[in-house]
């Protein structure tokens, strides 16, 4: 009997559930498991080299959001309505991919691996020049934190052409590709700024990561400040879902054009705030100590 309901109830999830979202669900299944094998891999080393309690957290919340943001129910919404588009692209971008890297997934992941596969991985990465060669390379002309920073800059920029814009909300697959680039541009873009393993520096310096932040926010208050204050429909797309109400679909737009801007820069706004606290709580160790050998010294 337990058998036969099986498939009744399987099939009543996949009616109201598209096929995507379901592969979805388990892909994140998926990853908590193989991040909470990794996450305890690590319990073997020092507190400094541990993921915290807030890495778990964060990771969560960033799992939760995705789902939430990939849903069926907010992708039809934003097919009808360009605000909730624009929420969803916006939340891609500035909430779930640093909630994601701050619970350094990649940290975890690597210790899913048994120790003596790692052990033996670095090992031939040591032995051999042209590895560190070749990442050094990539790490500086591909990865780079300003070449990330145009790669998402033309990738959030050009799906909001008229064209690629229409064809993404009217091909599924168009579609998936679209917040497949906004969520892998963005994690590598946040990835310059957060990083990646427990006592690990970031990419960039402090003062370096503020600049970064301000370069990003820029941006996003541009593409912002040009939906809020245009005077005319960009896409006939939503023209047509308001059965040609151009005041209607101008609104719409308005609309988008405020949860883009202002949602990002409050969170710009606070991101930019932390890294200048860690700015200067470095300066601040990094003068104790020089002030105290001038104490010594200055001793009779």
């Amino acid at each position: 009997m337990f058998h036969s309901a099986i498939p009744g109830v399987f099939a009543a999830i996949t009616a109201t559930v598209s096929w995507s979202f379901v592969l979805i669900v388990f892909g994140v299944i998926l990853v908590v498991l193989l991040y909470g094998i990794g996450a305890a891999g690590t319990l073997r080393y020092d507190y400094d080299r541990r993921l915290r309690w807030w890495n778990y957290v964060s990771f969560a919340a960033g799992l939760v959001g995705l789902l939430i943001v990939l849903s069926p129910t907010l992708n039809d919404l934003g097919h009808q309505w360009f605000w909730a588009r624009m929420i969803q692209n916006e939340s891609l971008a500035v909430v779930i991919a640093p909630l994601l890297l701050i619970g350094m997934p990649l940290w975890a992941v690597w210790h899913v691996a048994p120790q003596a596969t790692r052990g033996a991985i670095l090992r031939w990465g040591l032995r051999q020049a042209w590895p560190r060669r070749l990442w050094q390379h990539i790490g500086r002309w591909v990865l780079g934190p300003w070449v990330i920073w145009a790669l998402f800059v033309a990738s959030f920029s050009l799906w909001h052409i008229t064209a690629l814009y229409t064809a993404a909300l009217q091909h599924a697959s168009l579609n998936a590709l679209e917040l497949a680039m906004f969520l892998g541009t963005a994690l590598l873009l946040w990835a310059q700024v957060i990083p990646l393993r427990p006592g690990a520096p970031a990419r960039v310096t402090s003062y370096q990561r503020i600049i970064y932040l301000c370069a990003i926010g820029m941006h996003s208050n541009l593409l912002g400040s040009l939906l809020v204050f245009s005077t005319g429909p960009f896409y006939t797309y939503y023209v047509a879902q308001r059965h040609g109400d151009i005041a209607g679909a101008l609104v719409d737009q308005h609309l988008a054009g405020t949860a883009m801007d202002v949602p990002g820069t409050i969170l710009f706004f606070f991101a930019l705030s932390v890294f200048l606290w860690f700015w200067l709580s470095e300066d601040e160790k990094v003068e104790q100590p020089a002030a105290s050998a001038a104490g010594q010294t200055g001793k009779p």
